[in-house]
């Protein structure tokens, strides 16, 4: 189940890079149309990773009950467990309307989509161009320019993936580094997730 859980990260990175490029080169008349395209593809995504997930549970629910209960009656109870491990697989619901992967990516298209050029006359690479102030580059941990920024998906800070990652080997109950944030919450690797509008306005301005 954690390699299905490091593949949808990669996965979804992918989407939020597609995103970001996306609205950097694509323009205002089709730009619309190609992300709702996109939006429609990873909530199909997710609907599978929650059908994959949850039929994962439910045959290690089946596996764990069971026995050996002889030959003859072995062969009865795998045609009616086999019924009914069917209507469960046919009964999952794959509503993504909590799904936290889908609504990430809702919430960073929102981002991107704010941090949009006012007008898209003329679309060249630096479009997506934010002022410094507008995106802070310098890691809260370190105090550098951050090179591989990562979001807290439960605060929306923003922090460099190595010094984060350093922070939490050295203490599992950290809690966000940022001074005055109102989480509360201690910090998950699964709240970790590639700040694609960072990294894209680093890789642009700080090469």
């Amino acid at each position: 189940m954690e390699s299905m859980n490091v593949l949808s990260k990669e996965v979804y990175n992918m989407y939020l890079q597609t995103a970001a490029n996306i609205i950097s080169y694509v323009d205002d008349e089709q730009q619309k149309k190609v992300l709702n395209n996109l939006t429609d593809m990873v909530k199909r995504s997710c609907m599978l990773d929650t059908k994959l997930q949850r039929s994962c549970e439910i045959l290690d629910s089946y596996s764990a009950q069971q026995n050996d209960p002889g030959e003859e009656a072995e062969i009865l109870d795998c045609e009616e467990t086999l019924q009914k491990f069917k209507n469960e697989i046919a009964g999952i619901n794959t509503s993504v309307s909590k799904h936290k992967r889908f609504l990430d990516f809702k919430h960073q298209l929102g981002v991107f989509l704010d941090a949009q050029p006012k007008s898209n006359a003329s679309i060249e690479d630096d479009d997506l161009v934010v002022t410094q102030k507008e995106i802070n580059v310098i890691d809260p941990i370190t105090k550098k320019r951050m090179v591989d920024p990562v979001t807290n998906t439960i605060c929306g800070h923003v922090y460099e993936r190595t010094s984060i990652q350093a922070l939490l080997k050295n203490n599992s109950r950290t809690k966000c580094p940022v001074a005055g944030c109102a989480n509360k919450h201690w910090i998950s690797p699964d709240h970790l997730q590639t700040d694609i509008l960072t990294k894209n306005y680093l890789e642009k301005n700080f090469e």
